[in-house]
């Protein structure tokens, strides 16, 4: 990793990682030993992380009146734009990996999440929402489309790269039963699973997908 976003401070003070391209992995330049997908995982949570503690400081504020409607869905589009960014960087090593493919797919990721978040802000702007706290909710799950969005592109690059199984693991959450079931059926050919992000428990889905 070289700085791009998604990386925060944590590796503020050792040399960045090396994305080794023809594995689709991460090598730590210190011991030589490949990044585990969790250590990489626990990086794009802690964007996501970072773009909800922003996204609930502007909601509050639109709450008490200290913000505007237009002002609060600029800045949820900076956060959207921000984290889906850094998402597909994560996977495909960084900005000078990026490819004309990889920045297309994420703009179309965006722009469609920009669709769901400008019928949210009518919704706002007609009263048919409370900013409650069921509104923070639903404003904080936006940046957490990113995550979904992570694990189709690995999927797609592992793909490319040889991989033919996939199988769903379970980290520590509250798990839906879609999601247990899916963990359940083991390795299977890739593309059989549910793709996180669509089973019950949509962007909030913890779980992680292992290739072979």
């Amino acid at each position: 990793m070289n700085g791009d976003a998604c990386t925060g401070n944590a590796m503020a003070r050792r040399p960045p990682f090396e994305f080794v391209s023809k594995s689709g992995r991460y090598r730590d330049p210190l011991t030589g030993r490949f990044i585990s997908r969790d250590t990489v995982r626990s990086l794009l949570d802690q964007a996501i992380a970072k773009s909800q503690q922003a996204i609930q400081s502007a909601s509050d504020q639109l709450r008490r009146g200290e913000l505007s409607l237009d002002d609060w869905q600029a800045l949820m589009r900076l956060e959207l734009k921000r984290v889906h960014i850094g998402s597909e960087m994560l996977v495909q090593g960084g900005r000078a990996q990026m490819t004309a493919s990889d920045w297309g797919r994420v703009g179309q990721r965006v722009r469609t999440q920009y669709n769901f978040l400008a019928d949210f802000a009518k919704q706002l702007a007609a009263g048919a929402i409370r900013t409650d706290g069921s509104f923070l909710a639903r404003a904080k799950m936006y940046p957490a489309s990113a995550r979904p969005a992570f694990h189709d592109s690995l999927g797609d690059q592992l793909t490319g790269l040889g991989y033919t199984h996939e199988r769903s693991i379970l980290h520590p959450a509250e798990h839906c039963p879609t999601c247990v079931s899916e963990a359940e059926r083991g390795y299977v050919p890739i593309g059989t699973l549910i793709p996180i992000g669509e089973r019950d428990c949509l962007g909030n889905d913890r779980c992680s997908m292992l290739y072979k």
